[in-house]
């Protein structure tokens, strides 16, 4: 049998020194072990300890903080479980963007009102976190975003301004990159939550050769909500250097809190032989660019060798570290560095150049495209 009280004390104290964004956090930390004593106690199973530590981690409210196992019951993660994107303000909680607008008959500006047969006042307190102030926005922005994704094991049933809607799964599936010419010569490069797979490497390759000669290109990464890996990353960047650049900064703050030393350092992309695309680029961006796609976009954004365009990004703090409790074999991971553009802005405040709205139309793609052919 696993020695839980064990393991959450673990939890507990590896998050206290190597979490990176403490001074934004909305919880009391300190106060966890005391608010989860009881709980613990009462510990039987793994099951009843995965449900405690979805519970305590979400008191960090960050997206970027997770489990490495789930249950059926658990909360999809947010953005990659969900296709819906709310924000909590002073008139309630408003829907901001959507991911594939068809699929959902919903627009913008609506206000969240019911989740489920409960009114959304109810659902948020049923799980708001134990020692985050219930006047948080960002706190109440974070939760009900969970509460949009939903549950693995129930459908999800949202009314919004009076409207009801039964919405599916909201997985997008990982696929090589898709390219194609549009109309006035301007080339489109699709890379859908494929990030983590080196065989994009190849994919992106292939997909840029077919828009070689295109007079500008636009690099849609609106579906790339589960992040991947620098050496995609690098790969896609070094089609559009031409000299070794730097591209991100890096700031690990642990060292610094455990002996007053600053660690911090830079990232840099090298261009590959043969793969080089000189012309100007748009990158299309909304809550479904996370983590690695963040990446790439403020990368591209703070070298000046693109334009955003669309909504802001997930805001996905940091680059994340994997960690295991000894007893249990449980892995968690959660941000440990704290990531920046190249000239000191925090990736998750990076916003889009040209700020477009989404609609059934398309009206960033278009937009995007309206910029690489006649400038505006």
């Amino acid at each position: 049998m696993p020695d839980w009280r064990a393991d959450f004390k673990q939890f507990h104290q590896t998050i206290q020194e190597n979490y990176a964004y403490w001074p934004s956090a909305p919880c009391s930390w300190a106060k966890i072990p005391a608010a989860y004593e009881a709980e613990i106690a009462t510990v039987k199973t793994r099951d009843d300890f995965v449900r405690l530590l979805e519970q305590a981690i979400a008191e960090l409210c960050d997206a970027h903080a997770s489990l490495g196992t789930n249950l059926a019951s658990s909360y999809r993660l947010v953005p990659s479980g969900t296709d819906i994107w709310v924000e909590a303000g002073d008139k309630g909680v408003m829907l901001t963007d959507i991911r594939t607008m068809s699929e959902t008959g919903l627009k913008p500006g609506l206000m969240l009102e019911r989740v489920g047969d409960k009114p959304l006042s109810e659902a948020l307190l049923a799980i708001w976190p134990r020692t985050v102030p219930q006047n948080n926005q960002a706190a109440a922005t974070y939760v009900a975003n969970v509460l949009v994704a939903g549950r693995h094991d129930q459908p999800r049933s949202l009314t919004f301004s009076g409207q009801t809607v039964m919405l599916k799964a909201a997985h997008v599936a990982p696929q090589l990159p898709v390219a194609r010419v549009l109309p006035d010569n301007i080339g489109y490069v699709c890379i859908p939550n494929s990030l983590g797979e080196n065989a994009t490497i190849a994919g992106f390759d292939a997909a840029m050769e077919k828009v070689r000669d295109t007079k500008g290109l636009v690099l849609d990464l609106r579906l790339t909500p589960s992040g991947g890996n620098t050496t995609v990353a690098r790969a896609i960047l070094s089609w559009f250097v031409e000299r070794e650049r730097e591209y991100q900064r890096h700031d690990d703050p642990s060292e610094e809190r455990v002996f007053g030393i600053r660690r911090f350092w830079t990232e840099w992309v090298a261009p590959r032989p043969g793969k080089s695309y000189k012309k100007p680029v748009c990158v299309l961006v909304n809550r479904w660019t996370g983590s690695m796609g963040e990446g790439i976009a403020i990368a591209l954004q703070g070298m000046h060798r693109a334009k955003l365009v669309g909504g802001p990004m997930a805001g996905l703090q940091g680059a994340i570290t994997r960690f295991t409790l000894d007893s249990s074999g449980i892995a968690y991971f959660f941000p440990t560095e704290r990531l920046f553009r190249i000239d000191g802005t925090p990736r998750e405040r990076c916003l889009p150049d040209l700020r477009v709205p989404c609609d059934p139309q398309d009206s960033p793609l278009h937009r995007a495209v309206a910029l690489l052919t006649i400038g505006k």
